[in-house]
């Protein structure tokens, strides 16, 4: 935040915006109708309809009408919904049928995108009813483990496009505690692309 002195984005940013602090601080309600007509003299204002996503997390355990009613509020005040699951069966790379029909439910209810995790491996990719499931992304840091599997996963690239969403991946790899990007042609994602 600007104002916070603890927080600052630009060097000297008092110095070099005391003027704009003064005014605003002496009458903010004044401030914000010159910087809007000053926006709009300068043709600089944009009045352009933005882009909303929604996000929603949670465990949907036992999903019920109330998660149902949950996602259909949140799909009616956003564009696009992405819904980060915490569920599934660790060590396993398909989803239960339960969680599958939990996955495919909230995809019916509005999500553009449902991310399952907990199985803590690379699960696999499902498209239905406009939306993407991915059921596990793996793990981004856990190089303690001895499991070669959980030293890989996913970083998922979402993109919005044109009334569209578009999700790609980026696999990682966990060595001596750094994480590293590897090619899409390595095994990292060639296991995800081919269940």
């Amino acid at each position: 935040h600007l104002f916070r002195r603890e927080t600052r984005f630009i060097p000297q940013y008092e110095e070099v915006f005391r003027s704009v602090l003064e005014r605003y601080h002496h009458d903010p309600h004044e401030y914000g109708i010159y910087s809007y007509e000053y926006k709009k003299q300068s043709d600089r204002l944009d009045n352009h309809r933005r882009v909303i996503v929604g996000y929603l997390s949670g465990t949907f355990d036992l999903f019920h009408v109330g998660h149902l009613n949950l996602l259909q509020r949140a799909k009616s005040q956003c564009d696009y919904l992405i819904v980060l699951h915490h569920g599934g069966m660790q060590d396993y790379p398909y989803p239960t049928p339960y969680q599958q029909k939990v996955c495919r439910k909230m995809c019916e209810k509005g999500a553009d995108l449902v991310v399952c995790q907990h199985s803590h491996i690379i699960g696999c990719e499902e498209k239905y009813a406009n939306g993407t499931i991915v059921y596990g992304q793996g793990n981004f840091l856990l190089d303690d483990v001895s499991a070669e599997s959980w030293q890989s996963g996913l970083i998922i690239r979402v993109t919005i496009e044109k009334n569209d969403i578009k999700v790609d991946y980026l696999p990682t790899q966990t060595q001596n505690h750094k994480v590293i990007i590897c090619s899409d042609s390595d095994n990292v994602k060639k296991s995800f692309t081919e269940r």
